[in-house]
């Protein structure tokens, strides 16, 4: 899905694919949100993209990607409006995943997002240097699928019960 972008920057999308998780399907969307210096209104526009696209989809949703921005920006709080941060729920925000130079050790600006069928059971990030940026690593547990409820007619007898008559 392309995403919003001012004139003249650089295109930027939204990947998904779904995935058979024992036989359940799971959305899993990727995506590299504009970096700066653009201003943080595109990635608050990229982000309502998201997040409405996300809400319709009804599978169990997980996003992943450098989201270039930190993890109290409005860009990201919008994202965890529906969906939760495995880093911070795991208590592992602290770890940066974008060295930089100088003044600061690192930003996190990477990020593995969460819908509610998914537990948080760990997050890490792997300080090798294949990139630019320190890949994350995030293992979750999904939730059961939930039974679906069968609504018996007015009247009926529950589902999962006998009727027995018998003759006089």
């Amino acid at each position: 899905y392309p995403l919003p972008t001012p004139r003249g920057a650089e295109p930027r999308t939204l990947a998904h694919a779904v995935l058979d998780v024992d036989g359940r399907e799971v959305s899993v969307y990727a995506t590299h949100l504009i970096r700066r210096p653009f201003n943080g209104a595109a990635r608050v526009r990229q982000s309502v993209f998201i997040s409405r696209l996300l809400a319709k989809d009804t599978r169990p949703r997980l996003l992943m990607g450098d989201l270039n921005d930190d993890p109290d920006s409005r860009p990201v709080r919008l994202l965890r409006r529906q969906l939760q941060d495995v880093a911070r729920v795991t208590r592992s925000d602290g770890t940066g995943t974008y060295p930089m130079p100088l003044f600061l050790p690192s930003l996190r600006i990477d990020y593995v997002m969460a819908c509610g069928a998914f537990t948080p059971v760990s997050t890490r990030v792997l300080r090798v240097g294949v990139s630019d940026h320190y890949p994350v690593v995030a293992d979750l547990k999904l939730a059961p699928a939930e039974a679906p409820v069968v609504v018996a007619p007015a009247g009926a007898a529950p589902a999962g019960t006998a009727t027995a008559a018998s003759a006089p």
